[in-house]
């Protein structure tokens, strides 16, 4: 007597290659950078960036300084801080140390591929873009 493949363990492995090709692609998107950094996507990054820009400047008014992180701004500043639409779909906030009077505030790749960024700085109080255009 052989041993023999039976149905439910079959089954099984169709069930686990099924989830390998229709999962892994799914979960690759969520959680890798975003490679549309289309003028649409970054328009809308910042017009998402602006109202944490809007309560940055309001803290700052309040207590005489930016707060270390963004997660200060919340509850009193803003209800939630919604995530860039470029890049890692992750705000980097930057205070500087010494003054405290001054931050960035941006999107950006971090896989190493890709060069590309989206930036604000209360020092010029306007965003800058930097695209890699090679990708």
């Amino acid at each position: 007597m052989g041993t023999s493949i039976g149905l439910p363990a079959a089954t099984d492995a169709m069930k686990f290659c099924l989830a390998l090709v229709v999962g892994a692609p799914l979960l690759l998107a969520g959680c890798c950078p975003s490679s549309d950094w289309s003028e649409t996507s970054l328009s809308a990054t910042e017009k998402r960036g602006e109202p944490i820009v809007a309560a940055l400047e309001a803290y700052r008014a309040a207590h005489g300084e930016y707060p270390e992180k963004l997660n200060a701004l919340i509850p009193q500043y803003m209800k939630e801080i919604k995530p860039p639409l470029v890049g890692n779909h992750k705000w980097h906030y930057w205070r500087s140390r010494k003054d405290k009077d001054w931050y960035e505030l941006g999107a950006f790749d971090d896989s190493k591929v890709s060069h590309n960024m989206l930036n604000y700085s209360s020092r010029t109080y306007s965003w800058r873009r930097e695209k890699d255009s090679s990708h």
